[in-house]
């Protein structure tokens, strides 16, 4: 699939063997001359209602209009976000251990209280979290975030590569939107965090050289819960929403037998 949003709505029109007039015609104009121009990326994006009235056109699936409005970096609205919360709150709510699901910009859709509970995130920040949707760059560098509060050296310096990680992985994977408002709104009010300015040199230097961009991995979080310190290691993994490239759920699952018993005795 192509990689812009004229040049995917042409793939799929081709697919369906649909010719520009005959779109142009669906759509109520006289020739074809603006379909073109769209698939050529000779104008800006057009408009959501467009995209709508072009997926009606085309017959187009739920997952291939949810396609074109992730390339065409068309931000999910309210009521797209809850829609989404109604499917994903069974799935994240009934997992055995910590989940969320974010969007993909990364602004945090829903979690967990297994995730919400490990990371120390009260009722009034959960409720406060879901209304304001922050982004999880804006959740992992806060200052307040548990996993921040460390002042041992060797815990911090281990705490900065993870965040250099994690930076370099959000840069990478939003690159084609440095030029949307909102990234550029989340980048200036994350320039008031030192942590973040700190980071964001480094990652930028390594952008160049590319990133190695998965759906699984390793991460460790920190349990303070009854004020006994626990380190909990686990394994991650990430898919899409039913299909839906706009949203993705993460789902931990525990790495060790430490962790494994963390959570057996929660449900014991």
């Amino acid at each position: 699939m192509s990689a812009t949003l004229g040049g995917l709505i042409k793939d799929l029109r081709l697919q369906k063997n649909i010719s520009q007039l005959e779109i142009a015609f669906a759509l109520g104009w006289k020739e074809p001359s603006r379909l073109s121009r769209i698939e050529q990326g000779k104008v800006g994006n057009p408009s959501r209602e467009f995209i709508v009235k072009l997926t009606n056109a085309m017959h187009l699936t739920e997952e291939e209009r949810n396609q074109l409005l992730v390339v065409g970096n068309y931000l999910p609205t309210k009521e797209e976000i809850e829609l989404a919360r109604k499917k994903i709150i069974p799935i994240i709510d009934s997992w055995q251990f910590p989940a969320t699901c974010y969007d993909y910009t990364w602004r945090i859709i829903y979690t967990n209280q297994k995730l919400y509970k490990l990371l120390d995130i009260s009722p009034r920040q959960q409720k406060e979290m879901e209304y304001r949707l922050p982004s999880i760059i804006e959740a992992i560098f806060d200052p307040n975030f548990i996993l921040n509060r460390t002042k041992h050296p060797k815990e911090l310096q281990e705490r900065k590569k993870y965040l250099l990680r994690v930076l370099l992985h959000y840069l990478y994977e939003q690159r084609v939107r440095t030029g949307e408002r909102w990234y550029q709104d989340l980048i200036k009010r994350m320039m008031n965090n030192s942590l973040f300015r700190e980071l964001w040199p480094q990652a930028l230097q390594q952008l160049v050289s590319g990133v190695d961009l998965t759906n699984f991995g390793e991460k460790s979080l920190v349990s303070n819960e009854g004020g006994k310190k626990r380190v909990l290691d686990f394994k991650f993994f990430v898919m899409p929403v039913f299909k839906d490239p706009r949203f993705m759920v993460e789902l931990y699952m525990p790495s060790d037998i430490r962790t494994f018993e963390y959570y057996k005795k929660k449900v014991e």
